[in-house]
């Protein structure tokens, strides 16, 4: 492979690693990713979640002080979701990608994780598919 395309591909890989860490930081204080995209302007945020931004560090910064802002007890409502939520980002996975793998539709899921609707199928696949453990 040449040198060029193989430290452009680590350098991707290495932004992409970065975007999904700080999209999981979103996810625990409950920040959606339309502020991220106040913050950082739509384009900017585009290129930023695709790994293509030159300066990916700067904005890694600016996100995670808008980040601690957030109060603390954010982080502690509702675990097991954001739980649910963090494993799917990370695996690059939506709820309807997630639906058709379990078999189940996107609520049932909601309410098993939530603890709502005891499960022990459905909460068994979901753990071994996105490979976590729910607290419920």
């Amino acid at each position: 492979m040449d040198k060029g395309l193989q430290t452009e591909l680590q350098r991707y890989q290495k932004a992409l690693e970065k975007t999904r860490e700080i999209r999981c930081s979103m996810i625990d204080v409950e920040m959606s990713v339309s502020v991220a995209k106040q913050i950082l302007g739509i384009h900017d945020w585009g290129m930023f979640a695709r790994g293509e931004y030159k300066n990916w560090e700067e904005m890694v910064n600016i996100l995670q002080k808008e980040v601690k802002k957030y109060p603390g007890t954010l982080k502690e409502r509702d675990k097991n979701f954001k739980t649910l939520k963090k494993a799917m980002t990370l695996h690059g996975m939506s709820i309807k990608e997630l639906e058709e793998i379990i078999g189940v539709n996107c609520y049932k899921i909601y309410r098993v994780v939530r603890g709502i609707t005891r499960d022990q199928e459905i909460k068994n696949k979901l753990e071994k598919e996105l490979n976590v453990k729910f607290l419920v």
